[in-house]
């Protein structure tokens, strides 16, 4: 990322992740109005020896705190987007699970991520994942898919912006009210959403830790990397 006063330029650095970050920038544009700001674009895409830099707009807010929030503002940015008048045919959606390894999110989850994980943790690890398996088929909607921290921008107790929609596709709304309730509190739950809902909430939350370490594992990260991330999920997978 390159910051100017007005223009945030996001670079991709292969042939591969430029494809997907012109793919993103395409979904970002086709947005209608929202009452908040996304990153649209302010130029067109650079590609340049394989490396892919996109201009889009800077906007202004603050990261939220981390361990608190109220629900009204939350439920009004949930709304916003589960709302939003996007189908599921759309081109340019994300792969559904595509943070955990897409079509074979179940056996990276599975499989793949507890064998790298300390013995300790290694069936907590697994009863996660096969909770998240286990999920009844819940009705989806046009998602965000990584709604927490510096993705989501305040600015006098509202959201002002909503940044970082690579991840955006047709999920289960419960994914989205448990990456709000991860981040504001989980008491804040109860506010969001209906029982039902919850319940879901709560295996995604569960499953957090282990998404994690299969993105790190999936996109071929260093192995430096992807030991710290192992050293992050361990003290909360006990």
């Amino acid at each position: 990322m390159v910051l100017t006063a007005t223009t945030a330029i996001r670079i991709a650095r292969d042939r591969h992740a430029g494809r997907q970050l012109q793919r993103t920038q395409r979904l970002v544009d086709a947005l209608p109005e929202l009452p908040f700001a996304v990153p649209r674009s302010c130029g067109d895409p650079v590609v340049l020896e394989g490396v892919t830099a996109v201009p889009t707009t800077r906007l202004a807010g603050i990261c939220h705190p981390p361990g608190h929030g109220e629900g009204a503002p939350l439920r009004e940015l949930l709304e916003a987007i589960h709302g939003l008048p996007i189908g599921p045919e759309h081109p340019d959606l994300a792969v559904r699970r595509a943070f955990s390894g897409g079509q074979r999110w179940r056996e990276v989850l599975r499989e793949e991520v507890p064998p790298l994980l300390p013995a300790r943790v290694r069936s907590e690890a697994v009863r996660r994942a096969e909770a998240l398996c286990a999920l009844p088929y819940a009705p989806t909607c046009f998602s965000h898919g990584d709604l927490a921290g510096e993705n989501v921008l305040w600015s006098e107790g509202r959201v002002v912006a909503v940044l970082d929609w690579d991840l955006a596709t047709y999920e289960d709304p419960a994914e989205d009210i448990a990456s709000l309730a991860w981040w504001h509190g989980w008491n804040v739950l109860e506010e969001l959403t209906d029982a039902a809902t919850a319940e879901r909430a709560a295996v995604y939350r569960d499953s957090f830790p282990l998404q994690m370490v299969a993105f790190h594992l999936v996109s071929g990260r260093d192995h430096r990397a992807l030991d710290q991330v192992i050293a992050r999920v361990v003290p909360v997978l006990q």
